[in-house]
């Protein structure tokens, strides 16, 4: 029922292993992006789809992930908006500044959400 909690030295470790996981995808697949026209047009495209508020390494995770995407939020941000995450939705993983620290964060797009309520376009 409950998870064993990992030692904090074990914890701390994970966590960064985590984060330098993540900004080396980022970095991987920005130089992707770059090595094809085709590819950074449509990387500038969704850009454009997915808006402002989303940074460039953090886009580029997500419209690797999800091509198609729309509208990405983190689950508390569609509870907001009077949407809900369905349930087994794996988060798309992109990196956050929490009190001037980089944390690994998940975001879900509109089409892992479900409500009668319209989603903000950005």
């Amino acid at each position: 029922m409950y998870e064993q909690q990992l030692p904090i030295e074990e914890w701390k470790a994970k966590k960064q292993a985590e984060l330098k996981e993540t900004i080396a995808a980022q970095k991987s697949v920005l130089q992707e992006v770059v090595q094809d026209g085709q590819r950074l047009a449509d990387y500038l495209y969704g850009r454009g789809r997915l808006g402002s508020h989303i940074t460039s390494g953090n886009a580029a995770l997500v419209l690797q992930t999800l091509p198609q995407a729309r509208a990405v939020l983190t689950a508390k941000d569609w509870d907001k908006f009077g949407r809900r995450v369905n349930k087994g939705a794996k988060g798309i993983p992109q990196l956050v500044r929490v009190n001037g620290y980089y944390n690994v964060g998940s975001i879900f797009d509109v089409s892992m959400t479900y409500g009668n309520k319209p989603y903000p376009i950005p």
